[in-house]
């Protein structure tokens, strides 16, 4: 998360009025990873209850608790994604 105020601020410098779409930027921000998180784990707690959700593979495992065997293999699939995105992203700058 703090990475992406790194590039907010780095790609403010092309803003025409940068004392009002720092700080906006930064709040929306903020405010999308909040709506992100709070959706993801309600979904979480929602499909499985609190006290079985498996530390090692949460969403997997809640897939297969609910029966949607399939779904489990697009939320890998996701996650690898996501996974090799900030790879390329941020460890490797050249990529980005």
């Amino acid at each position: 998360m703090f990475i992406g105020f790194d590039s907010i601020v780095t790609t403010g410098e092309k803003a025409q009025n940068p004392q009002r779409s720092i700080p906006i930027s930064i709040v929306v921000s903020v405010l999308i990873c909040f709506v992100v998180y709070f959706g993801v784990s309600a979904a979480l707690t929602l499909m499985v209850p609190y006290y079985q959700i498996h530390p090692d593979s949460p969403f997997l495992q809640a897939f297969l608790h609910v029966g949607w065997g399939p779904a489990r293999y697009v939320v890998a699939v996701g996650i690898l994604c996501a996974l090799s995105s900030r790879l390329l992203n941020t460890d490797l700058p050249c990529f980005g």
